[in-house]
Parts: C-alpha cells; sequence; structure tokens
C-alpha cells in the first residue's frame, strides 16, 4: 500500500475512533488512538508539503490532546466539528473521490469508503456470516490487498463463467455440473475477500445527520445499527448516494421543529436511524424516524395534479406513496439547499432497483416513517448475472431475471385496438413488441414476458422465443454510446456461452413513454 492509501486509511480510521469515542466520552484510550492516526497523517502532510493540512492536523492534535488530558470535553455538536474538520482535510488533501447525490447541498460527502479490505489470510470457506452481519474468522492473520489486484481476481472470474457456459452448452455430464458447483462456491469466496466493513458508510451518514440538524437548528439523535456488517465494496459505494438522500429528506422534511413537536406532545429530541443487516441472501437497510410521517391526503392532491392518479380511481396507503418516487414530484412547500432540489427519490429508486434491490416504505401521519431497502448480495455488481435469454428475429437479448414475474403465451394475448394495452390480472398493462426496438419484420410474437420493478412500474414485452435462463457476463456500452442505441433502451452486451446477446436496460424502459 503507498502512501496516498495509507494516509486515506489513517482518516478512515480516525473518523472510527471518533465515533467509538462518541459511545465511550470516559474512554481515553479512544483519544489516545485518533492521536495516532493523525500523527501517521502529519507524515504524508509533510512530506508532500501541504502547509494548510499540516496546520489543520496540528490544531485538531492540541485539542484532542486537551481531551485526553481533560481540560475539555468532547459535547456532540464538538465532535461533529471534529468530523468537518476531518472532511476539510480529506478534501485540501486532493482524497475527494465522487459528487453527492445533489450538487447543490453544502454538505461534501466523505470520500470513498475503505480502499483496501482486510482478507483473512485462510481459505474465505473458514469464515461465516452471522445472522446479523458480522464476520467471524477461525483465524487471526490477516493481509492487506489493493483493490485492483481483487477487481483483476473478479475480471478473470467473469472469463472462467464465460468459458463454463459454453463447456456447459455442449456437454451434459457429471464433471460438468461438479464443476459449475465449484464455480458458484469460487464466486462466493471471491465476493467474500470484496466485503468491507459499513461503518465508515454509517459514520458519514452520522456526520451528515449532525450537520443537517445543525443547518436546520432542530434536535436529532442519530441511531446506529449494524456497525460490524460486511458487505461488497462496490454496494457500500453504490448505498452512499441513496442513503445521502434519504436520511437528508427524513431531516430536512421528515423531523419537525422542536416548537412543533413540543405543541404535538413529542420530546424535543427527534430520532432518525440507520441499521444493516446481512442475511444469507440479502442485505436489508432501514431509515427511521419519529417524524410527521407521510401524509396520504397531501400525496394524493399532488398526484392528481401532475396527472399520475386518476380521480375516480381508489388507492390503497401504499400506492399513494409510491407517488413519491415519480419523477419530480415533492410536496415540499418550500425548497431548500439541504434537501427538495435536483435528484428526487426518483432517482433513489432507480440506483436501488439497478442493484436488483427493492424499497419498502411504511408511514403512520403524525408518528414517523420507515423505509427498507432490500438488496440481494448476489447482485450483478461484479457484471455477473441471471438472465433470461430470448430471441427477436435474428437478435438474442437478455433481460434481467429479477425483472421478469411471469413468461404468458404471446398468441393469446387480448390487445386493445392499438395493440399497446393489455388487461392482466385486473390492470391495464403496455405492451411492447421487441421487434420494433430491433425494427425486426415478421415477429412471431410467441411469447410475453411480464417485467416489474414495483406495483407502479410494470410492462409487458413480447419476443418470439424464450430460450433459457443463464449466468450473463455482461459489458455496458457506457453513457456516450447508449444515447446512440435503441433509444438508451439496450444497457449492453452480455456474454452467454459462445454467443453474445443485447441486455436490455428494464429500468429505462419502464420509465420511458412506451411503458407509460
Amino acid at each position: 500500500m503507498d502512501l496516498q492509501q495509507e494516509a486515506k486509511q489513517s482518516l478512515i480510521e480516525l473518523e472510527e475512533a471518533l465515533l467509538d469515542f462518541e459511545q465511550e466520552p470516559h474512554n481515553t484510550a479512544l483519544t489516545g488512538e485518533a492521536l495516532e492516526k493523525l500523527n501517521q497523517f502529519r507524515l504524508f502532510a509533510q512530506i508532500m508539503e501541504l502547509d494548510s493540512v499540516l496546520l489543520a492536523v496540528n490544531l485538531l492534535t492540541t485539542l484532542l490532546q486537551a481531551v485526553q488530558a481533560k481540560e475539555m470535553n468532547l459535547s456532540e455538536n464538538r465532535l461533529g466539528l471534529f468530523f468537518e474538520a476531518v472532511e476539510l482535510i480529506r478534501q485540501v488533501a486532493g482524497f475527494h473521490q465522487s459528487a453527492p447525490l445533489e450538487s447543490r447541498s453544502t454538505l461534501p460527502p466523505t470520500a470513498q469508503a475503505k480502499t483496501n479490505s482486510a482478507i483473512p489470510a485462510s481459505p474465505p470457506s473458514k469464515s461465516k456470516i452471522e445472522g446479523n452481519g458480522t464476520k467471524t474468522s477461525e483465524t487471526q492473520g490477516s493481509i492487506k490487498v489493493e483493490v485492483k489486484k481483487l477487481e483483476q481476481i473478479d475480471a478473470t472470474l467473469q472469463e472462467v463463467v464465460i468459458r463454463y457456459s459454453i463447456l456447459a452448452q455442449s456437454n451434459e455430464n457429471e464433471k460438468v455440473t461438479e464443476l459449475g458447483k465449484m464455480l458458484e462456491q469460487l464466486k462466493e469466496q471471491i465476493h467474500a475477500l470484496q466485503s468491507i466493513s459499513v461503518k465508515p458508510l454509517l459514520m458519514k451518514m452520522k456526520h451528515l445527520v449532525t450537520s443537517t440538524a445543525m443547518k436546520t437548528g432542530k434536535q436529532i439523535e442519530y441511531v446506529m445499527q449494524g456497525a460490524d456488517c460486511l458487505l461488497d465494496k462496490k454496494l457500500v459505494e453504490e448505498l452512499s448516494e441513496p442513503l445521502l438522500h434519504l436520511l437528508r429528506n427524513a431531516c430536512d422534511h421528515g423531523i419537525e421543529t422542536t416548537q412543533e413537536r413540543t405543541a404535538q406532545g413529542k420530546p424535543p429530541l427527534a430520532k432518525v436511524s440507520l441499521s444493516f443487516e446481512a442475511t444469507q441472501d440479502e442485505a436489508l437497510i432501514t431509515i427511521t424516524d419519529d417524524g410527521k410521517g407521510l401524509s396520504t391526503r397531501r400525496i394524493l392532491k399532488k398526484a392528481l395534479e401532475k396527472g399520475v392518479a386518476q380521480a375516480d380511481q381508489s388507492y390503497s396507503n401504499q400506492e399513494i406513496w409510491q407517488f413519491i418516487f415519480q419523477s419530480g414530484f415533492s410536496t415540499a412547500q418550500t425548497l431548500s439547499d439541504i434537501s427538495g432540489r435536483g435528484v428526487g427519490m426518483d432517482v433513489v429508486k432507480q440506483k436501488i432497483h439497478r442493484l436488483g434491490g427493492e424499497i419498502h416504505l411504511e408511514s403512520q401521519e403524525g408518528i414517523g416513517t420507515r423505509v427498507l431497502l432490500k438488496i440481494p448480495l448476489k447482485s450483478s455488481l461484479n457484471g455477473i448475472f441471471k438472465g433470461i435469454i430470448t430471441q427477436v428475429g435474428p437478435y438474442r437479448c437478455a433481460i434481467p431475471l429479477q425483472y421478469v414475474k411471469e413468461v404468458l403465451d404471446g398468441s393469446k394475448l387480448r390487445l386493445d385496438a392499438k395493440d399497446k394495452q393489455i388487461l392482466h390480472q385486473g390492470k391495464a398493462l403496455a405492451v411492447y413488441p421487441l421487434a420494433e426496438l430491433f425494427h425486426s419484420e415478421g415477429a412471431k410474437k410467441q411469447k410475453a414476458l411480464v417485467l416489474e420493478a414495483d406495483a407502479q412500474a410494470k410492462c409487458v414485452i413480447t419476443v418470439d422465443r424464450v430460450l433459457g435462463e443463464q449466468d450473463i457476463v455482461s459489458r455496458g456500452f457506457g453513457s456516450y454510446i447508449r444515447q446512440l442505441s435503441a433509444r438508451s433502451l439496450i444497457y449492453g452486451m452480455g456474454y452467454c456461452g459462445d454467443e453474445l446477446s443485447l441486455v436490455l436496460d428494464v429500468e429505462n424502459l419502464l420509465q420511458s413513454e412506451v411503458a407509460a
């Protein structure tokens, strides 16, 4: 690990020590640990001749020494300033990795989560994930491996999957089946190597909540759970922006002012919590607040005004809550620089769905709101996903299995007069022949696939044939090429054994005018 990587790691571990100190304010050993990390970073600042950074490090060192000597108490507000100072140091040192979800936010995001993972020296099969997401190991030894090397291993795995698919297509015997099982074990072990703690991400959100509370003048307690949970590094990075937006919304719009809470008989101190849990198959992330809750009346009124709801139709609470995920939808009476501008809940939803996940809302007006994110651990983050292979004229098209809810007999579909909709399970669904996307003539439309992202996003596509289910290694086209390709409904190419398939971008399809 080079000097810059060590400096980044020192800042992350400094934040961890500060967070631990908040939980144990009388543990002076933690301030000693924080001072040690500052000293490690000071060496980097001296070598790189970063005078302004060095000045800030020296100031923090003086303050921490005063805390250690019990000459100064580290209150929550002061601790928040410490986190702000560390973030500024990170930016000035050039460690800032990515822009926040909302570019107008006054709060800079913490740099990318750990860039180097602690990897068990023993085979990964000797480690296990507990029900609460805590990883325990039978051995104590560990080494540090650069992320780039792990990505190279992952790329090799993708090539192995492609070659195995070719072999499986041409051979049906016990040895091939056994090889397939070994390949699945190898994939799980490599994914385990790429797992990191979510603690830095939880810490980042602590910083956000504290900063937002100070900006809005509200009293908000941040509660976190599952700090020992281990998730895929890429997944942790992808979750950062959606969580920033959800927590910012909870603090700015969900939590009432102190005066409003007192008038309603609520305690002045509001609570916002974030918890992580990893089961065998999925990550569960929960954001809760004890604020004002979602007003179904106001949401439905806005939905009617925007034309996304029909006045002559009745809606359940769950259906009404789904309207907030519509593009540009907001019930906020005033917009602020904290939230309510730029990217909305629709992009949060798209981000979670692209991870193969789901968003579930529960709310009670005047009591609070709970948002549950369910993300499959075996997602397509590594470029490998389960898909349905279809034939459309001379083309093969792969559809991610997570979106396919049902396969129907296309010849028995009852279409409307314009062949644009069918009535399925009591609801009118848009029908889109993939032949139109590929400009293919003479499509037989023998099969129809019901695609669904959630209760509010469904459509039906028709194809010539369904060829089967398979592991697919995907390669995205990139944003520029995708703008030129079939109304951006094609994500990229998929390697299915020795065959190539186009990968359908289901999220864009469901959001497009075709599925409206």
